[in-house]
């Protein structure tokens, strides 16, 4: 991933200097890191998503540390740590998304200390925004305490939790549409008071008890009849 080639360009150096080392140990800790991101990457497919390659920079982060110990570069150790304290600082504080400074074009948004939790949440998907927090305060007014949830894997499931403030609110979210294999982590007993559903269709069966109230909308609330 060449979104962070500075770590990567240090990664491959550390690499290469521990490859030569005389002892075992120095270059196992290179092994490991290395054997933990394919693994990682065999057991949750290759995706090109930077935060992805997170795990791997901070398995990585000793073999580094490592290397800057070595006596041919302790001196200039100093100097590599602030060449990337000064690369990495205008991505931080000019982050498009989250920026601290905000700073238009560059930034996509003001500066996180201007804007509210919701605001930033939503700052990518205004044009659904209204159909959340109209979902969410149908679900608040009727003092329902059990929102189930049928959602694909894709969809932003922390928008319910910040528009619902289960802990609050005293509201228990449940998954209901569980794919194969994590069927132990369900509670069976769990019966919802209010569904919201992105992979229902159109029709007006009841689900778990509930009635659709909101047809023709992408995102679907059901709740009991009155």
């Amino acid at each position: 991933n060449m979104s962070a080639p500075l770590h990567l360009s240090l990664i491959a150096v550390a690499l290469i200097f521990l490859g030569y080392s005389r002892k075992l140990q120095k270059s196992s800790i290179a092994i490991a890191g290395i054997a933990g991101f394919v693994l990682y990457s065999v057991l949750f497919k290759w995706q090109a998503a930077i935060r992805f390659f997170l795990p791997f920079y901070l398995m990585m982060s000793p073999v580094i540390g490592l290397w800057l110990s070595r006596k041919p570069i302790r001196r200039i150790a100093p100097a590599i740590a602030l060449l990337m304290f000064v690369y990495a600082t205008p991505s931080v504080i000019t982050c498009r998304w989250r920026p601290i400074i905000g700073w238009r074009p560059r930034t996509a948004t003001e500066s996180i200390f201007q804007l509210s939790r919701t605001d930033m949440y939503f700052r990518a998907m205004e044009d659904k925004r209204s159909s959340y927090e109209w979902i969410a305060k149908e679900i608040l007014d009727t003092g329902c305490k059990h929102v189930g949830l049928r959602i694909d894997s894709h969809e932003r499931e922390y928008l319910w939790w910040l528009l619902l403030d289960p802990l609050r609110n005293g509201i228990e979210i449940e998954h209901l549409l569980i794919f194969p294999g994590l069927e132990g982590y369900q509670q069976p007993s769990f019966k919802p008071c209010a569904l919201i559903c992105t992979v229902c269709s159109e029709s007006t069966k009841p689900r778990y008890g509930l009635y659709l109230v909101n047809p023709g909308e992408d995102i679907k609330l059901y709740l009991p009849l009155e």
